[in-house]
């Protein structure tokens, strides 16, 4: 079951860049990016070019091919939709303990012990999943455009 579904997302995503070349032909476009885009055609530096300077300075010219700002823009909403799915399922799991806890009553101290060690994993993986925003606004801020 799993194989399949691992090759049948391959299949998918195989076709997306092939849809995407067969109707854009041969068309790109500029992009400024911070590094260098493996698999471009070309890039040129524009700003920032010695070896000393941040990343943040850094900007460079790259000429990309149509299908595959259409891939990163399928990448993009497949992690956003992810983040946003996973986001969802902690806040029902935390009303879910909470409803919980209030069943466990004042004297149950093993259960609310229990719960309570559920409510602080669920509440850290909450605010990991509210950071993934900006590490990836940093590492990859075309997912966020």
């Amino acid at each position: 079951m799993k194989k399949t579904l691992l090759t049948l997302m391959f299949v998918l995503l195989g076709f997306v860049p092939v849809f995407s070349v067969a109707h854009a032909g041969d068309a790109t476009q500029q992009v400024y990016v911070t590094e260098i885009v493996p698999g471009v055609r070309d890039c040129t530096c524009v700003a920032g070019c010695q070896p000393t300077s941040q990343v943040y300075e850094r900007k460079y010219q790259c000429t990309v091919d149509k299908w595959l700002t259409a891939f990163q823009n399928l990448f993009a909403t497949i992690i956003r939709w992810f983040l946003y799915i996973a986001m969802l399922i902690c806040v029902m799991a935390l009303i879910g303990i909470g409803i919980a806890w209030s069943f466990a009553g004042a004297d149950d101290a093993k259960a609310k012990s229990s719960l309570k060690k559920w409510w602080i994993n669920l509440l850290v993986g909450l605010l990991i999943l509210f950071m993934f925003r900006p590490i990836l606004q940093f590492l990859a801020p075309w997912i966020y455009q």
